[in-house]
């Protein structure tokens, strides 16, 4: 562990959390104001029926701050090949302590649990706590045309929903 990172504990999400959860992602979203993307943070946060998918499926964790809070989340999603992450958010008073990596290892760990060989995510190319930090974790850029059919339609999802105004970039990082 780095100097500064805080110890928490990453446990499966529950219902009890998601307000806590909701909670976090509009203020983690707030950074995107002081890029220029505002508008792409200021809907809903994610719908409570994806949330309860994630949590079924035990592909939905809150990582507990030394107050015993939710300080972070992350949800994920079973495809053929991998095991997609769809959302790290984490409150920003959390930030920059090596929260989101305890959480990708969380979903890492369970992958490998369910015999999956990689992780996949979809992120901005540009925005620096996304593309740039995920490649710092050992993610690299799977060109369009070697996605497999499901991550493509997760990204014609984003597409659809005006995603692509900002670059984006799909990510892969095999499991250890």
């Amino acid at each position: 562990m780095r100097s500064g990172e805080d110890v928490v504990t990453v446990r499966s999400m529950t219902a009890a959390d998601v307000s806590a959860v909701e909670a976090i992602e509009r203020d983690a979203d707030q950074r995107f104001h002081a890029i220029g993307m505002g508008d792409l943070v200021d809907g809903p946060t994610m719908s409570r029926s994806i949330l309860g998918e994630a949590m079924g499926q035990g592909l939905a964790w809150v990582a507990i701050d030394a107050e015993g809070e939710v300080g972070a989340f992350l949800i994920a999603s079973e495809l053929e090949r991998s095991i997609h992450v769809l959302q790290v958010s984490v409150h920003p008073a959390q930030a920059r302590r090596g929260v989101g990596r305890t959480l990708l290892a969380a979903v890492s760990d369970e992958a490998a649990r369910r015999g999956f060989t990689s992780l996949t995510l979809t992120t901005f190319e540009e925005v620096p706590w996304n593309a740039p930090y995920y490649r710092s974790l050992g993610f690299h850029s799977i060109p369009v045309d070697e996605l497999p059919a499901d991550v493509l339609g997760i990204r014609d999802s984003e597409s659809l929903a005006g995603l692509d105004r900002w670059p984006r970039v799909v990510l892969s990082r095999p499991i250890p």
